[in-house]
């Protein structure tokens, strides 16, 4: 093999090194974005439940309402999805399943 062939080889090969560690720089960045936008989810749904189970304990709902509520919001053929449900029962009873 000539050294132009072995230099244009070694050149590629820089060029894909190089291609590889830029996908990886941008992976690493776009899985910190998406980690914070979890964790400000995480926050924002943590307060609002604080907000509401103070509300729910001036203010007592009948579970059987809420539940109405959710069927006729979510409408969805098979029910309220479990994790809801019991999200929505510890919120308005104050006790896990």
């Amino acid at each position: 093999m000539s050294e132009l062939m072995l230099n244009q080889i070694q050149h590629m090969l820089h060029n894909v090194n190089d291609a590889v560690q830029t996908m990886g720089d941008q992976s690493s960045h776009n899985l910190e974005v998406v980690m914070g936008a979890l964790d400000d989810i995480a926050a924002n749904v943590m307060a609002t439940q604080a907000v509401v189970a103070v509300l729910l304990k001036k203010f007592p709902l009948e579970m059987a309402e809420v539940e109405a509520w959710l069927k006729q919001d979510i409408q969805n053929p098979n029910g309220i999805p479990t994790t809801t449900l019991a999200v929505t029962r510890y919120l308005v009873t104050g006790q896990k399943d």
